[in-house]
């Protein structure tokens, strides 16, 4: 019975030595796995920028490397190095990451997806020594919709759109020479050039004397601008204007 009870408690003890070493074993390797995550913007477009994101953390220096591939698959050779070789082979593969990390590590940048459809976003990280066996590799898949539609076109002759549409298109402005020119048609030259009408400042009526005897009535032009014809402002700077009243010839 006491010989019995020995080997009994010997393999106890074995038993509990090999579950002890098991996992200190299982500990090491936890912390030899770097970790890796990806994300990408919700509800992308086609043809319209989105966020493409990777973070983690690496004990040592590795190398990762992340692509976006149309159509959702991703390369897997069997390591994170062979797999991250063979998908930037793939056609279909864009690659938006190619970093050096060491600790912990975030990085974020932008991909325009050409057209609506499935794509996965194909992530690896590895040991920069080729030794080195260590490597993870994630995927995370994604769709993409329909481009937006066009802004709907202005209304055929509409006067008031047509307009602002030259200020709006252009980065800046040219100045016009607007001396002798009506106070109308300076406007419609600011406009065009893509500048806008600033202060105005118009002749007293009594004392220009707007009407001339015999009933035939002046008009108000330009006598002088703020702004020398000719210089470069930003789109939609203002540009005051001096008017007279001037008599029409006959």
């Amino acid at each position: 019975m006491n010989r019995h009870l020995h080997r009994t408690r010997g393999l106890v003890g074995l038993a509990a030595a090999l579950g002890t070493g098991t996992l200190l074993f299982g500990a090491t390797d936890a912390l030899a796995v770097d970790s890796l995550a990806v994300s990408a913007s919700p509800s992308p477009q086609a043809t319209v920028a989105m966020t493409i994101g990777a973070r983690g953390s690496t004990s040592e220096p590795s190398k990762m490397r992340v692509f976006v591939a149309r159509g959702g698959e991703c390369a897997n050779a069997g390591g994170a190095s062979a797999s991250a070789a063979a998908q930037s082979q793939r056609s279909d593969s864009v690659e938006v990451f190619s970093q050096d990390p060491s600790g912990a590590f975030s990085f974020v940048t932008q991909y325009t997806p050409p057209a609506a459809g499935n794509y996965a976003i194909c992530a690896y990280l590895y040991r920069s020594s080729e030794t080195s066996n260590v490597s993870s590799q994630v995927s995370q898949g994604f769709a993409v919709a329909a481009a937006p539609a066009p802004p709907p076109a202005p209304p055929a002759g509409d006067p008031g759109t047509e307009r602002e549409t030259p200020v709006a298109q252009t980065k800046h402005c040219v100045v016009p020479k607007l001396k002798n020119h009506t106070y109308e048609g300076a406007r419609k030259l600011l406009h065009r050039s893509g500048c806008i009408v600033g202060n105005v400042a118009k002749p007293d009526k009594k004392k220009a004397r707007p009407v001339r005897r015999g009933g035939k009535r002046r008009i108000l032009k330009v006598a002088s601008q703020g702004t020398p014809a000719g210089k470069v402002l930003k789109a939609r700077a203002r540009v005051s204007l001096r008017l007279k009243y001037v008599t029409p010839k006959s």
